[in-house]
Order: C-alpha cells, then structure tokens, then sequence
C-alpha cells in the first residue's frame, strides 16, 4: 500500500549545502597550508592533502574530527549551520560557508571480553529483514513496533523520503509511505500500545509527523523548529514529549486536543512506562544557575517537579528502565569527562557501575532492554546490566543508532550508506 504526500515549495538539493541543525554553534579549525578545500556540484570535498584538523565545538566541550571527504551531514554529531554563512577563522587558507559534517573521534574504551555475540548472516529468522535494510539508499532509522513483529524504517535522501512497515517474520512489506516533503531520520518510535508510528526533525525537516500504525495514514503533524534528539509518548498514548538540540525547548504536544507545552531546555526525554500520572523525565543539557540539577521528573497531572543528580554541570539523554524503577542518564563535567549514572527511583541510591567513564565524546542514545541491560552509544557502543557489570563493548564508528528487541534477546545496530543491519544475540543479565 503506498500513500502519497504533497510536494513542498523547496528544492532537495539545498540540502547538500546546508546544515541539519539550526543551533547556535561556534566552531573555530585550523587547516595546513597544504590542504586546498573545493567544493564540487557532487557535494564532495576535494583535495585535502594532510589529515583533517581538530575542531572544538560549543556543544558541550566535545570534540570532534570532520569529514573532509563528503558534505553529507552525519544526523548524529553537531554540523556547522551555513544558515547565516558561517565565517569562523581558518589559518592560513581560505574561508567557505558550506556545510560541512563531523564524525565523532572515539575516545578509546576499555574493551572487555563480549559478553553478546553476532547471530550470522545465514539465520534464516533475520534474513528477510536484512535483505529489507540492504536495499535502503539513503539515511534511516530503525523501530521496532512493542510486540516485536513489526520493523518500521524512514529513509531519506535528496529525492525523496520513504516510511516503510514491514513484518519482521516473513519480511513482506506492510504499506509504505513516500513523500516529496522531507522527513528527517534523527528519531523514529512506536507508541507503548504499538498503534502509532512518530518521526522526528532535524533543523531542515521541521514537522513531526505521527502515522496509523494499521495503515500508514498520517494523523497528527508538528512543527518542532530545532533538531531532534529524543521522543517519548506517555502511556496512555495521550502525549508526545520531543527533546532537541540547544536553543530548542523540550515540548510536550497533547494529542488529543492538538495543544503544544513548551518547557525549559531539554535534549533528553522519556515518560516513565505504566506511569498512571504521566510522570516525565528530562535532561536539560546545563545546569542554569538557581536550579538544583539539570536532571527531574514531573508529574504531568499536579506539576510536581523532582530533581535528581544534584549539582550536576550538564546531563544529556535520558532513559527509563521498562519497570520504571531505574533513570539512566550521562552526567558531563565542566571538563567535558561525561559519565554513566544510574539512580534506583525505589531508593534513591545510585547503581556502582564498571567502567562508567565515557570520555569526551558527545552521546547518541541511551535506552534499557526489557532483560536487564541498557547501552550507551557515543563513538562506541557498551553495554552494562543494570547491576552496573560491563558487558563489553562495539569499536564501531559506523553505528549510528540501535534498537533492542522486546524480549531483550537481541541487540540490533544500524548505520548508513552501505553500513549493514547488525544483529547481537544477548545474555541473560
């Protein structure tokens, strides 16, 4: 089944020369004299000669090494905006204002011995699904609908956006979706009874949109003018929580009666799960200075708000576990050291975790599994059970997102670009 979506006044092509986010970022490089800079009408960049310099960003004390190979944004670290011509100095060489995409230098992490490993190319469960992900030509994102039968996919480049629903079990496809406006692939999740299917935004694609689980049809759509880095819906499918990169405030979009609350600042949302009240966690990024922690929880129905991690500097992503009882977060210094911390909600007491410093690399997501695990991506991906043990660790710089099954029997890592779907079978934590 296929829908079609009217055609938006804008070109696709503007996209390879700008920038996904539209945040106040501040970048400053140096490039040696050797190195000559061309941008070409195929969204290349030609002719570095020397390896590409370091930059420091604005958001939050990382750092990070771009991509001198390609203008392509990577959806997952902090581009330069060329929305107002960017002009920040470069050495010794020439200043250009086109959009530029920045991979994330893995801070090395003490590997240990995998605790999960690699089903094979050749199961005959996953192969269907693989064959689905392969065929993808441009930018995606993973779900997996809450009764794990379900795979659901947004694929985007500059011809076109497609949302797909296939059957994980036979591979066959459920319906899809295509659209001459653009949807963006930073965010993509079903809600907890599995009826509605959520995209989110990156700074160009501006509108949320939330679909028919049952046939593709599109329901609700958002305007949320920033780049998305986190979606939740409430338990009764009532709300809409959307976090997204600084400036943009953490909202709350009420689905029912279509009204918008914006609150403060906030890259990290999630409701607790089977939380009767609504209860809505957040990680504004930095801690302002009369407030207690950048990390609390609120009661949606009274407005009762609870710190947590106090004297916190900056906290980024947020994450229950699937019985509400654990909140997840990273905790970044006023070095840029971040760090793994989790908090028991029944105690108050945090859980001692092995080896919880990340380093200075900027994180991508943070989520539990439903068997007692929970995963950190940043340049690598680890995993810990809830007991705080380290499971092991995925060097992989081409992992852009990952997504548990239901069951928690399985780990699923994807990319981009010819970067295949990767399936962890895990152990019982």
């Amino acid at each position: 089944m296929k829908k079609k979506i009217p055609m938006i006044s804008y070109s696709r092509q503007v996209r390879n020369y700008i920038s996904i986010i539209v945040a106040f970022i501040l970048v400053s490089c140096s490039v040696p004299e050797t190195t000559t800079v061309v941008p070409t009408d195929t969204g290349i960049i030609e002719g570095a000669k020397t390896p590409p310099p370091t930059l420091t960003t604005a958001f939050p004390l990382h750092t990070v090494t771009p991509n001198i190979l390609s203008i392509l944004p990577d959806q997952n670290t902090t581009p330069v905006s060329s929305s107002t011509k960017t002009s920040a100095p470069i050495t010794n060489t020439i200043t250009f204002s086109v959009s530029v995409g920045f991979n994330v230098t893995a801070t090395p992490y003490p590997t240990s011995e995998l605790d999960f490993m690699p089903v094979p190319t050749s199961d005959q469960n996953w192969s269907s699904i693989r064959e689905r992900i392969d065929e993808l030509q441009g930018f995606y994102t993973l779900a997996i609908s809450p009764d794990g039968k379900l795979l659901a996919a947004v694929e985007s480049n500059d011809n076109f956006s497609k949302v797909y629903l296939w059957d994980i079990e036979t591979g066959n496809l459920k319906w899809f979706v295509e659209s001459d406006d653009f949807i963006a692939t930073t965010k993509l999740i079903f809600s907890p009874d599995g009826t509605l299917l959520a995209t989110g935004t990156d700074g160009v694609a501006q509108d949320v949109y939330v679909w028919n689980v049952a046939d593709g049809n599109q329901l609700y759509k958002l305007l949320y003018q920033a780049y998305t880095t986190d979606m939740s819906f409430s338990f009764d499918n009532k709300l809409l929580a959307i976090g997204g990169v600084f400036p943009a405030k953490a909202t709350v979009w009420n689905l029912e009666d279509t009204s918008v609350t914006e609150l403060d600042m906030g890259n990290g949302v999630g409701f607790m799960p089977e939380s009767p009240t609504a209860l809505l966690a957040v990680a504004k990024g930095w801690r302002l200075q009369n407030e207690a922690s950048p990390v609390y929880l609120q009661n949606w129905q009274n407005g009762q708000i609870d710190y947590f991690f106090p004297n916190s500097f900056y906290a980024e992503g947020i994450a229950f576990s699937l019985d509400g009882q654990l909140l997840a977060t990273v905790i970044v210094n006023e070095e840029g050291q971040s760090n793994l911390r989790i908090l028991n909600l029944q105690n108050n007491e945090e859980v001692t975790i092995e080896d919880h410093e990340l380093g200075d690399t900027q994180i991508r997501q943070i989520d539990f599994s439903s068997r007692g695990h929970i995963a950190v991506l940043q340049g690598n991906l680890i995993l810990w059970n809830t007991n705080g043990k380290l499971l092991g660790s995925l060097n992989s710089p081409d992992i852009k997102g990952f997504i548990f099954t239901p069951d928690g029997s399985f780990l699923l890592t994807y990319g981009n670009f010819g970067t295949p779907l990767e399936i962890w079978e895990l152990p019982t934590s």
